[in-house]
Protein backbone atom coordinates (compact mmCIF):
# COMPACT_ATOMS: atom_id res chain seq x y z
CA UNK A 1 0.00 0.00 0.00
CA UNK A 2 3.05 2.50 0.40
CA UNK A 3 5.82 3.10 -1.65
CA UNK A 4 9.48 3.31 -0.96
CA UNK A 5 10.22 6.22 0.68
CA UNK A 6 11.53 9.45 -1.54
CA UNK A 7 10.33 7.62 -4.22
CA UNK A 8 6.57 9.22 -5.77
CA UNK A 9 3.94 7.04 -7.04
CA UNK A 10 2.46 7.38 -10.84
CA UNK A 11 -1.38 8.31 -10.82
CA UNK A 12 -4.12 9.96 -9.75
CA UNK A 13 -4.84 11.59 -6.14
CA UNK A 14 -7.79 11.19 -4.27
CA UNK A 15 -9.44 12.32 -1.18
CA UNK A 16 -12.41 11.42 0.04
CA UNK A 17 -14.58 11.92 3.24
CA UNK A 18 -17.83 9.93 4.28
CA UNK A 19 -19.34 9.20 6.99
CA UNK A 20 -19.66 5.89 9.71
CA UNK A 21 -22.81 6.13 11.42
CA UNK A 22 -23.86 4.07 14.71
CA UNK A 23 -27.00 3.46 15.96
CA UNK A 24 -28.05 2.84 19.94
CA UNK A 25 -24.90 4.33 21.81
CA UNK A 26 -22.40 2.14 18.97
CA UNK A 27 -23.75 -1.12 19.89
CA UNK A 28 -25.16 -1.33 16.01
CA UNK A 29 -23.44 0.05 12.89
CA UNK A 30 -26.08 1.69 10.43
CA UNK A 31 -23.65 2.80 7.93
CA UNK A 32 -19.95 1.84 7.38
CA UNK A 33 -17.54 3.76 5.37
CA UNK A 34 -15.91 1.73 1.76
CA UNK A 35 -13.33 2.74 -0.06
CA UNK A 36 -14.37 0.62 -3.01
CA UNK A 37 -17.65 2.52 -2.88
CA UNK A 38 -16.44 5.86 -2.87
CA UNK A 39 -13.35 5.54 -5.67
CA UNK A 40 -15.21 2.91 -7.54
CA UNK A 41 -15.31 5.22 -10.97
CA UNK A 42 -11.44 6.01 -10.65
CA UNK A 43 -10.00 2.69 -10.05
CA UNK A 44 -10.98 0.71 -13.72
CA UNK A 45 -10.42 -2.94 -13.72
CA UNK A 46 -6.64 -3.25 -13.17
CA UNK A 47 -6.22 -0.13 -10.82
CA UNK A 48 -4.87 -0.21 -7.95
CA UNK A 49 -4.55 2.10 -4.77
CA UNK A 50 -0.78 3.48 -3.18
CA UNK A 51 0.18 5.62 0.28
CA UNK A 52 -3.87 5.14 1.19
CA UNK A 53 -4.62 6.72 4.63
CA UNK A 54 -7.64 6.64 6.90
CA UNK A 55 -8.29 9.67 9.06
CA UNK A 56 -11.44 9.77 11.11
CA UNK A 57 -12.71 12.07 13.67
CA UNK A 58 -16.08 13.63 14.53
CA UNK A 59 -16.57 16.97 13.62
CA UNK A 60 -18.20 19.53 14.98
CA UNK A 61 -21.39 18.33 13.15
CA UNK A 62 -21.04 14.96 14.62
CA UNK A 63 -20.78 16.19 18.10
CA UNK A 64 -24.31 18.15 17.00
CA UNK A 65 -26.07 15.40 15.78
CA UNK A 66 -24.87 13.07 18.68
CA UNK A 67 -25.55 15.57 21.47
CA UNK A 68 -28.85 16.25 20.34
CA UNK A 69 -29.64 12.21 20.09
CA UNK A 70 -28.25 11.84 23.73
CA UNK A 71 -25.80 9.56 21.54
CA UNK A 72 -28.37 7.11 19.97
CA UNK A 73 -26.88 8.04 16.88
CA UNK A 74 -23.56 8.83 16.73
CA UNK A 75 -21.51 10.21 13.36
CA UNK A 76 -17.50 9.60 12.74
CA UNK A 77 -16.06 11.66 9.58
CA UNK A 78 -13.71 9.41 7.91
CA UNK A 79 -11.32 10.63 5.28
CA UNK A 80 -9.66 8.38 2.55
CA UNK A 81 -6.57 9.81 0.86
CA UNK A 82 -3.80 8.25 -1.12
CA UNK A 83 -3.34 7.33 -4.92
CA UNK A 84 -4.82 5.52 -7.52
CA UNK A 85 -2.66 4.06 -9.92
CA UNK A 86 -2.78 2.01 -13.38
CA UNK A 87 -2.30 -1.87 -13.31
CA UNK A 88 0.86 -2.65 -16.28
CA UNK A 89 -0.39 -5.36 -18.71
Amino acid sequence: MAAPAGQPVPGDTFSVTTHAVYIFWGLATAKQPSLRESIAGQLGAAGGVNNLAIHSRMRWSDVLLTGLTLGVVSSTSVTFSGVVTQGGP
